[in-house]
């Protein structure tokens, strides 16, 4: 089979959660013996250049930066490509609606949450602009595939899907992240009194309950510290945000917060393995990698209810699970996890198990190449 993923957004450029997911997917299906090419952009581009990245062909064109230039290039170079490859399968996304319109070979469009239906989460006003190029590309789709049962139906509250989706939960890589000894044995744990958060630090990912939270636990336990992993805003620390909050705290507290920035996948596991806990605060996350990697580790997670987070989590089996937008109730799941080392053990072996069982990559792999025959063939059905 001759997959062509259409992906504006690819490591190693800059890029969130569903690139790191394409790239994976990209890698293993070619190391399974596909045929597997990826059109992307290139913010730092001037030409374009293909090249072969782990036996994926990586085609990347330049983008101006100018979004109406930008995305008519991508679309034309799309249909290219297709012109070209003559693949047997297309494979896109619904954010930012990359590519509207029919194209000539089966378009799958996998729902890892679109632009328009975030907005609605927030009681922001998307573009119409935006909007528009998200529903024709959920529109043009063969077929649907979602990240999360959770995803699916809020992505057809917002557009008329005309059609059923096949939900696809992501997967990770187990070999990479995985917990040390100290988890399945009663030997002392290396982890530190550290809170540890990983995605980008912005408003929509929950940055700013997360610093209210630490704020309120910090004063009463002066050993705790908080982490930050993950791009900063484009105005660094003096986005308002994290500099009206940062300036409030005791310098004492502020002492205790650091911001690593972006960093190599290979380099987190054992930041999740050393870790107290980990927190996920964002409440509009369709089914981030973030929190499946600290699972995978055996770390203890905290996260919001909503969400795909909800149906990856079992409360107090698996991790913990808020439902409140309050920094204090933040506040007391941290203090319950620094004082209780045990259940936080048991809980990081339950997570570690839990991604055993149905978020290995392997098996992610598998269900979704199932799911590009059944679509190749015209007979994709919703499961």
């Amino acid at each position: 089979m001759k997959l062509l993923y259409l992906c504006p957004e690819y490591p190693p450029a800059p890029c969130g959660g569903v690139g790191v997911f394409y790239q994976t997917l990209a890698t293993e299906a070619a190391r399974r013996g596909l045929s597997v090419s990826v059109l992307s952009a290139d913010p730092a581009g001037r030409e374009p250049y293909h090249r072969k990245e782990a036996g994926v062909d990586v085609l990347r064109i330049p983008a101006s930066g100018r979004e109406i230039p930008d995305r008519l290039r991508f679309r034309r170079e799309a249909g290219l490509a297709v012109e070209r490859l003559r693949p047997d399968l297309v494979e896109t996304y619904d954010w930012s609606g990359p590519v509207p319109g029919r194209i000539a070979a089966p378009l799958v469009v996998r729902m890892h949450g679109a632009s328009t239906v975030r907005a609605g989460w927030f009681g922001r006003r998307p573009s119409r602009l935006l909007a528009w190029c998200e529903r024709q590309t959920l529109r043009s789709a063969d077929a649907l595939a979602a990240v999360s049962d959770w995803i699916g139906r809020h992505t057809a509250s917002t557009f008329p899907l005309g059609q059923a989706w096949t939900t696809l939960p992501n997967g990770v890589d187990a070999d990479l992240f995985r917990p040390d000894s100290s988890v399945w044995t009663d030997q002392e744990s290396p982890r530190r009194p550290e809170a540890l958060y990983v995605g980008s630090v912005r408003e929509d990912k929950g940055a700013p309950l997360l610093l209210d939270a630490f704020a309120v636990v910090a004063r009463r336990r002066p050993d705790l510290h908080l982490r930050m992993t993950g791009a900063l805003p484009p105005q660094g620390l003096a986005a308002p945000f994290l500099a009206d909050r940062l300036a409030g705290l005791e310098p004492g507290v502020r002492r205790r917060i650091r911001f690593d920035g972006r960093q190599q996948r290979a380099s987190l596991p054992s930041l999740y393995q050393q870790a107290a806990f980990c927190v996920f605060p964002s409440s509009g996350e369709a089914h981030p990698m973030a929190c499946l990697e600290a699972m995978a580790c055996g770390a203890p997670v905290i996260a919001n209810a909503a969400g795909g987070m909800g149906e990856t989590i079992a409360h107090e089996r698996s991790g913990w699970l808020v439902q409140s937008r309050d920094p204090s109730v933040w506040a007391a799941a941290m203090e319950r996890a620094l004082a209780s080392p045990e259940q936080c053990r048991l809980l990081g072996q339950a997570a570690r198990r839990r991604v055993e069982s149905c978020y290995r990559l392997d098996r992610m792999v598998d269900r979704n190449l199932q799911f590009y025959a059944l679509v190749a063939a015209g007979r994709a059905v919703a499961a």
